[in-house]
């Protein structure tokens, strides 16, 4: 039998011990390139993770804020709608109240229309003061609620825009306008009221609205309005409010028919006061409803240069029209507001 050959050669051994330590390098080697890779693949996923981790983090946001902007918007509309549900039941009850008002008033009216018919003097009669008087706190109940209740200090106010019909005056001249604070209320409510409809329904074609008179003491105009047409139901007068020069009242008797006034361009206490202009009754005077406050100097002069006579004027194209009539009311009611600012009445 054939014994292994044992191989002496040193060479071979020394290649086998190289090998050997090659493999052992190269596992070790290994080794440390799977631990590198494998920190480096943890790494990377680790960020990967971080990634998505900050990816979602930053959509939540999203919706957080998405969901906040949608909870204001909701929360804004049901305010919104809450605050037009008060609105509309606010001019509900002010309309209500409006009408509840109003047909007091009426109702007053016809009364004391009736006891005029009479021909008692009114001023006097014990029935008829006791009537008139309820009709006066009724017109003042229903002027405050219409336009507003406001402070004896603070009265309405009326800016009336005219316009000359002639070639006295240049083109840039022939408008003009001038200011009307109406009468206190605690004075004259109902003559008040009646002209501030006058007012409210003046017609703005003022096809039938102008100065149509000139006298020495007063220029007279007529109104086209769609409501209080009808004279005064009986002629409401107080000795504190007299009719002063610049104040403005109604004519004929019974007053305010057609929306009939007048400026008063001098005292006319005697000419339009208590016993004028009839003799049967001492007490009865024109209804006086406020003054003219501003634009009086400038107007006045121009109005009387415009007609060309004295007396009524029938040719309206003589007449001074009145292109309209701006109801104003306070700012504010502070009695202490040193701006007194108006702004135009809104219904």
């Amino acid at each position: 039998m054939q014994l292994p050959r044992c191989n002496n050669n040193p060479s071979d051994s020394r290649n086998y011990d190289d090998n050997e330590k090659d493999s052992k390098v190269r596992r070790q080697t290994n080794k440390r390139l799977g631990r590198v890779l494998m920190t480096v693949g943890g790494l990377v996923a680790m960020g990967l993770l971080i990634s998505a981790g900050q990816g979602f983090s930053t959509k939540n946001r999203l919706r957080q804020q998405q969901a906040l902007v949608l909870e204001e918007e909701k929360h804004h509309q049901m305010e919104l709608k809450l605050k037009l549900e008060v609105e509309a039941e606010e001019r509900e009850r002010h309309k209500v109240a409006l009408e509840e008002k109003t047909a007091v008033f009426d109702k007053i009216v016809r009364e004391v229309r009736t006891i005029k018919g009479t021909g008692v003097i009114m001023e006097t009669d014990p029935k008829s003061l006791e009537v008139t008087g309820r009709l006066k706190v009724a017109a003042r109940e229903l002027c405050k609620t219409k336009y507003g209740d406001y402070i004896d200090q603070k009265p309405y106010r009326l800016a009336v825009t005219i316009q000359y019909q002639n070639d006295q005056f240049s083109q840039e001249e022939q408008g003009g306008h001038f200011v009307i604070e109406m009468a206190p209320l605690s004075l004259q409510p109902y003559s008040v009221y009646n002209f501030m409809e006058v007012a409210r329904g003046h017609h703005t074609d003022a096809s039938g609205s102008g100065f149509h008179r000139k006298a020495g003491h007063v220029l007279q105009a007529t109104m086209s309005s769609d409501f209080a047409k009808k004279p005064l139901a009986f002629q409401e007068y107080s000795k504190d409010y007299p009719h002063k020069k610049r104040t403005v009242g109604y004519c004929g008797r019974p007053s305010g028919g057609g929306g009939c006034w007048y400026i008063s361009t001098m005292d006319n206490t005697q000419n339009h006061g208590p016993g004028s202009q009839q003799q049967k009754n001492p007490h009865e005077a024109d209804a006086n409803f406020g003054k003219v406050i501003s634009g009086y100097e400038v107007v006045v002069p121009k109005i009387r240069q415009s007609m060309p006579k004295e007396g009524f004027l029938s040719d309206r194209s003589d007449w001074v029209l009145i292109t309209d009539m701006t109801i104003l009311v306070p700012a504010n009611n502070d009695p202490n507001d040193e701006d007194n600012l108006y702004v135009e009445w809104k219904a």
